[in-house]
């Protein structure tokens, strides 16, 4: 396309138009065959680009969740321990794992296996959209949060009720979490993991569908001067329970949860000091 004194040529690779090649204060003279080649070669050089951005990109995506696959993580947590290093800010790296996921897979196949975790991952990107940073795939996922491990907490309860709010189709398994703040847990990409992953066991060792902090799982030992407020839920809807644990989420108050009233009773009787 061309005006008074300008000169529009597409710049095109194969069936892709990629942008437009203006020039201004152009003659009559003009060498028209000399732009379409510079036209031509900046097409190339745009196709090529992309072609390696998308390539990047792909290298860092999980095919079959769509979250960032276990290298863009590594990558996001290094440049993140290094601005909190450099600034002296907290950041905290949340772990969580599906629970009972292998069941999942055991009893209804890995393709049912397969489109729980598609559920997942919509479910905790949704919920994520919400703050800066995205979830990972991994064992489970990962998260990293700029803050403090309570911070992290938070974030991590909302992950987990984000399940709980799924109420579309199946319902979709619980998940456990584990915390580790750096610099206080550790400094390094690999220290880090290994507080949060043992956070994380803590957290599956204790009854599953709870986040704990990995300082909380070493010193997190109950005692009998403990006051909180104890919540037992009695329901056989399992998504009942769920919806009820996540509106109790935050405050200080200790939740068991039982089928029927047989199973009130044995979880009656285990809470009982002794």
């Amino acid at each position: 396309m061309r005006g008074a004194d300008l000169l529009a040529v597409p710049l095109v690779a194969g069936d892709c138009t990629l942008g437009v090649l203006l020039l201004s204060g152009v003659g009559a003279d003009v060498d028209l065959g000399l732009v379409s080649a510079v036209a031509e070669i900046t097409a190339s050089s745009l196709a090529s680009d992309r072609r390696v951005s998308e390539s990047m990109a792909e290298a860092r995506r999980d095919a079959l969740t769509g979250l960032s696959n276990r290298r863009a993580f590594d990558e996001h947590l290094d440049a993140a321990l290094g601005d909190a290093a450099a600034t002296g800010r907290s950041t905290s790296l949340v772990l969580l794992d599906l629970d009972d996921f292998k069941h999942i897979n055991d009893t209804r196949g890995h393709d049912a296996g397969d489109e729980v975790l598609r559920q997942v991952a919509v479910a905790l990107l949704r919920e994520a959209r919400r703050t800066s940073s995205l979830p990972d795939r991994r064992r489970g996922i990962r998260r990293r949060v700029e803050g403090d491990s309570a911070a992290a907490f938070r974030v991590a309860a909302r992950m987990r009720a984000a399940l709980v709010r799924q109420r579309r189709g199946q319902l979709l398994p619980t998940l456990s979490a584990g915390i580790a703040c750096a610099p206080v847990d550790g400094r390094a990409r690999d220290d880090l993991l290994r507080a949060a992953d043992a956070a994380l066991y803590a957290a599956k060792w204790s009854g599953k569908n709870r986040v704990l902090i990995y300082g909380d799982s070493r010193h997190g030992e109950s005692t009998a001067t403990d006051a909180r407020t104890r919540i037992l839920l009695v329901d056989d809807d399992r998504g009942l329970r769920e919806l009820l644990r996540a509106t109790f989420e935050g405050a200080d108050v200790e939740i068991s949860e039982a089928r029927d009233v047989d199973g009130a009773a044995r979880s009656i009787v285990r809470a009982r000091p002794t």
